[in-house]
């Protein structure tokens, strides 16, 4: 589901990981391109799973503008 978050964790905890979290970086990256490129059609499926309006769904997608990236350095 659309929406802002942000997700912390400390460098020890990740270390071990970095591989398998580049990964899912670079598909996320890949599904919100893909949300960009099929917006309306991903926007009726969150109205359908949602209960939303899918004239509110669309509007709200075509507005976000979403990105993937760093909150700071």
């Amino acid at each position: 589901m659309p929406g802002v978050s942000a997700i912390a964790a400390s460098t020890p905890s990740i270390d071990s990981k970095r591989e398998a979290l580049a990964d899912f970086l670079v598909r996320l990256k890949k599904a919100r391109a893909w949300v960009d490129d099929h917006t309306d059609e991903y926007a009726d499926l969150w109205a359908k799973k949602a209960n939303l309006d899918p004239n509110v769904s669309r509007h709200w997608l075509r507005q976000a503008h979403m990105t993937v990236g760093p909150v700071d350095a």
